[in-house]
């Protein structure tokens, strides 16, 4: 029978090799510990930096877009939208509508916005007027005048002193792109993006106080501020000169143009800080739905 090789005996070496001393053994340990707190403080520098740019980009877009718009502190009541009706002299005619169907129209629409595509709006009776709108009567004309073709909903005019103006409201962003900039938006970008973008923003404005004449909008001095949100244009739009600032007055010009032969002579803030305007309007919008 075959028998296996004994195994060669350890020396006196190979226990040497094998033993390690509880100091030698101590430092490797703490070695090891040494090098994986040394990767613990950048993970945790990265995962916070992390933490608040989402907590940042989640601020920025709740007050852009879900949040309600910078509150100036304007609030109005039927009283003053009634007196800003008769002092303007508007009146909206419904054909077809008897008093609760126009009831139900208004309320139910109210909060909704309709494209101007599917409406027909007949401007008529123009006539001179001139009047005087308190920072409430301006706000409650500019909200509850036919709110549902508006560009904008929620806004509040004001004027916190003389010789100056503010304004927030929330923009409906798609209605604006479609009645509105057409020309602009949609050849600077892809229709991919335009999808992208959010229903609404939320739009504060304030600085010198703006001018209207002759249905040409002038602001001779950059506005102070610019808001999307908490997010500040004034970087980007603010400082400029009166040749750029004509260019994007240009485009908040088409928002009133839009109205056929309207003439806005003068509109003005006076020293009572109240809104002056003059000029012709169309003192009766009939509107009706297409078929």
């Amino acid at each position: 029978m075959n028998q296996q090789p004994a195994a060669p005996a350890a020396t006196d070496n190979d226990f040497a090799a094998a033993a390690v001393s509880p100091d030698t053994a101590a430092t490797e340990i703490n070695s090891r510990r040494i090098k994986i707190k040394k990767r613990r403080p950048s993970t945790y520098v990265i995962w916070s930096l992390l933490l608040l740019i989402s907590a940042l980009l989640f601020y920025v877009y709740i007050s852009m877009v879900v949040a309600s718009p910078s509150d100036l502190g304007v609030t109005y009541t039927q009283r003053d939208y009634n007196t800003a009706l008769t002092k303007a002299g508007i009146s909206v005619s419904y054909p077809g509508m008897d008093a609760a169907e126009i009831e139900e129209f208004t309320t139910k629409n109210k909060k909704r916005k309709l494209m101007l595509a599917d409406y027909e709006l007949d401007y008529s009776r123009y006539t001179m007027r001139n009047f005087e709108l308190t920072p409430a009567e301006a706000t409650a004309l500019m909200n509850e005048l036919l709110p549902m073709f508006s560009l904008f909903s929620d806004i509040q005019l004001d004027i916190p002193a003389n010789g100056r103006f503010a304004a927030s409201s929330r923009i409906h962003v798609e209605k604006m792109r479609q009645e509105l900039l057409p020309d602009l938006i949609g050849s600077t970008q892809p229709e991919f993006l335009s999808r992208l973008m959010p229903r609404n923003l939320n739009l504060k404005i304030e600085g010198p106080a703006f001018s209207i004449a002759n249905n040409t909008l002038l602001q001779p001095e950059p506005l102070d501020e610019i808001k999307l949100g908490a997010v500040s244009l004034r970087p980007f739009i603010g400082n400029t000169d009166q040749e750029i600032r004509n260019i994007y007055t240009s485009y908040i010009e088409r928002i009133y143009r839009k109205v056929p032969q309207l003439q806005i002579r003068r509109l003005r803030i006076n020293s009572r800080r109240n809104f002056v305007f003059s000029g012709v309007i169309p003192t009766r919008i009939t509107i009706r739905e297409k078929s």
